[in-house]
């Protein structure tokens, strides 16, 4: 698997960057699933959310998987047209004006073991990165998380000022196979 050869080579290139020798980066709330950061802030105790009667189980995911997706980021014109959607956004909405498509792939292996804890995960984003910087996101990158660290990685497309690699989290960890549990069940999103 790819991610057991970028190990050392991300180590290395985070400390050459200085990022990893500098503040420890923040740590980003996820309720439960990537770090335990806020969990006393969710709707139960622990973030763990128990099914009720009707509701479909908590699935556990492979050792080991890979999943292809799309994404899409509405930024217009959502109010009118609420996700969820079976597919692409519905046709008022149009690409490039009120929403973008991303591809991906996302790489998963719960096995992995190393320095900074068990699992390992990889996302790659292509043209667009995940949306979560307060600039604008039309560049490739990969978040790559090996236990509890995190790294990202950015290539050729990304602004001329971004270093190519940096620890993204100290605390950010694959999630476990059993994640769904800390996700509350809605029916209304249910698409099935």
């Amino acid at each position: 698997m790819r991610l057991r050869g970028l190990l050392l080579g991300l180590t290395l290139l985070c400390a050459v960057t200085g990022h990893a020798a500098t503040s420890p980066p923040p740590v980003f709330s996820t309720w439960g699933v990537h770090n335990t950061s806020h969990t006393e802030d969710c709707a139960v105790p622990g973030c763990l959310y128990r099914r009720r009667a009707g509701e479909p189980s908590d699935p556990k995911y492979p050792v080991y998987w890979t999943s292809h997706w799309v994404m899409y980021r509405i930024f217009r014109n959502y109010e009118h047209h609420l996700p969820p959607y079976d597919g692409r956004p519905p046709r008022p909405l149009k690409e490039g004006l009120d929403y973008q498509t991303s591809w991906g792939v996302t790489y998963f292996d719960s096995t992995w073991s190393g320095p900074g804890g068990k699992g390992a995960m990889e996302e790659d984003y292509a043209n667009y990165c995940l949306p979560i910087f307060p600039f604008a996101n039309h560049y490739s990158c990969s978040f790559i998380s090996l236990g509890r660290w995190a790294y990202f990685v950015t290539y050729d497309d990304r602004p001329k000022w971004m270093p190519p690699v940096c620890v993204f989290s100290l605390d950010n960890a694959p999630p476990a196979r059993d994640f769904v549990k800390h996700l509350p069940y809605s029916k209304q999103d249910d698409m099935a």
